[in-house]
């Protein structure tokens, strides 16, 4: 949470969750998307909780391991005899942690300002000091930092706060949107309306979108290579999981989507989406493809997205990472309406 200089100052006190942490409203929108993936994959998942059959990545940061938590406990419910209470429809399920979901999931922030509250997401710019200054010499990071000027100078104006680098500009601007979303919390008068939900929310979105394609090709890689490698453990007898749950952020999905062109982004990924990568086997042949034959987008929490790949099928077929088996990735880039 980012409180400004203009705001009241009493306005930590009337919001009772922490900073950077899941609200109750995001702890329901994962729960209800784990009743939809349950919905869509229980019959491939099954309704018994196979420990050698799932496996459930997260990030370190604290959104990303509530959010899986909150989806497995719709979709698992304890059946039969691993009921353990019959007062609580519930039963733990184990989660595995890797921080390159965080890494590449570029959330910036400023511990310099005073009105900042410290990050639960680490980030690569915050793990790696250097790689953020270099970034901020580049030819590209000007040019980005140089854009809608007018429009910085009448945030830093209503905010009173200096939006010096690119960094602060997103924590600012991504304050504002879950202001707007968020029940509970105080908009500025000056923020309130619509009209400037959507202006905010684009603005953010054009920042995201450029900013990452400054290092594209790298964090693209590393998304790809984390998802792929799952699938090609199971086609190599590996490992005894059918099915993997990542749960990251925004930024993943839009990096993901960006690299491999499947999805162009208009708007800011919603809170509680998912995407599904599924692979099939048609007339002999390995498919990667998404589910539905399209990459499909739900709702989401605060910034946490969960990527669900599931493998329903072990044969031996070639990374996909391999520029020459680019026709497995058959997933459109249509937008599910």
């Amino acid at each position: 949470m980012l409180i400004f200089p203009t705001d009241d100052k009493d306005i930590r006190e009337s919001f009772f969750v922490e900073p950077s942490e899941i609200t109750n409203d995001g702890i329901m929108q994962e729960y209800l998307l784990g009743e939809e993936l349950k919905e869509l994959y229980g019959h491939f998942i099954g309704k018994y909780y196979q420990p050698s059959e799932l496996r459930v990545i997260t990030g370190v940061d604290n959104r990303t391991i509530v959010s899986a938590l909150a989806v497995l406990a719709s979709l698992l419910r304890p059946v039969g005899r691993q009921i353990w209470n019959e007062n609580l429809p519930w039963q733990p399920i184990a989660i595995h942690t890797n921080e390159i979901l965080d890494q590449v999931a570029f959330q910036f922030y400023n511990f310099s300002n005073e009105f900042c509250s410290p990050p639960s997401s680490f980030g690569v710019f915050d793990s790696c000091p250097n790689l953020r200054e270099k970034l901020k010499q580049s030819e590209g990071y000007t040019t980005l930092l140089q854009r809608d000027a007018n429009f910085k100078q009448w945030l830093s104006n209503m905010t009173g706060l200096t939006l010096s680098d690119l960094f602060f500009y997103q924590t600012v601007l991504d304050e504002l949107i879950i202001r707007h979303n968020l029940k509970g919390l105080f908009l500025p008068e000056w923020a309130n309306g619509d009209h400037y939900s959507e202006i905010f929310s684009k603005k953010k979105l054009r920042l995201h979108v450029d900013f990452i394609k400054l290092f594209i090709d790298d964090a693209g890689a590393l998304l790809l290579d984390l998802f792929s490698s799952s699938i090609d453990d199971i086609i190599h007898n590996r490992t005894s999981n059918k099915s993997f749950l990542y749960s990251g952020h925004d930024s993943n999905l839009i990096t993901f989507g960006m690299y491999l062109n499947l999805i162009q982004f208009t708007e800011l990924p919603p809170y509680a989406s998912y995407m599904a990568i599924e692979h099939h086997l048609a007339e002999g042949e390995d498919i990667i493809k998404g589910a539905k034959d399209v990459i499909i987008i739900l709702l989401i929490i605060l910034n946490v997205v969960l990527m669900f790949i599931c493998s329903a099928f072990k044969r031996r077929i070639n990374m996909v990472t391999d520029p020459e088996q680019s026709h497995l990735l058959r997933a459109t880039s249509r937008r599910q309406k």
